[in-house]
């Protein structure tokens, strides 16, 4: 019993370390990057995931059940970091998948096949029933984008929108 008590009491220092570390909470972590969605300087062709910080301005996008994105239209100028609030105001889920024609039909093609994909790439977030979220994008290339709910059967009844990303303003010149 008294080597019991001895390591017990030795231990100690140990769990309470243990505990205390535990219970420091999460202040040191970067406010721009979540568990599902970590920062990334990724360049994909329609852009990349932006900083916090860099949000020039909010672009509130809802998602229903008729099922379509409201606005289906968005105009960005190229190097615009714009905060997406996404909306879900239907009674089911939705995603916001971000990109190519050619990426988010191949997209669809692999939820088609696993409908309850888990995703963490920053170019999409899944939005459950009466929830909101963010997503924040960095358009650097000017084109015409696409987003779309990949949940099967959403993206093919219509839920798809586009993204009009515009080339820089040029610089102004002081008049001669």
């Amino acid at each position: 019993m008294t080597v019991s008590l001895a390591l017990w009491w030795a231990a100690l220092p140990l769990l309470l370390t243990v505990n205390l570390a535990q219970a420091h909470g999460d202040e040191h972590i970067d406010p721009n990057m979540t568990v599902d969605n970590p920062i990334t300087s990724e360049e994909t062709p329609y852009g990349r995931q932006g900083m916090t910080r860099d949000v020039a301005r909010t672009i509130e996008i809802r998602l229903d059940d008729s099922p379509r994105f409201n606005p289906d239209l968005i105009t960005v100028t190229t190097g615009e970091t714009v905060r997406l609030r996404l909306m879900n105001t239907g009674q089911q889920p939705h995603e916001f998948v971000l990109g190519t024609p050619d990426s988010l039909k191949a997209h669809a093609a692999m939820m088609m096949q696993i409908p309850d994909m888990a995703h963490a790439d920053p170019n999409l977030i899944r939005i459950e029933t009466g929830k909101s979220s963010d997503l924040i994008w960095q358009f650097t290339r000017a084109g015409n984008f696409e987003y779309a709910c990949l949940i099967p059967g959403h993206w093919q009844a219509g839920m798809q929108g586009r993204v009009t990303v515009l080339p820089p303003a040029p610089n102004s010149l002081p008049p001669l």
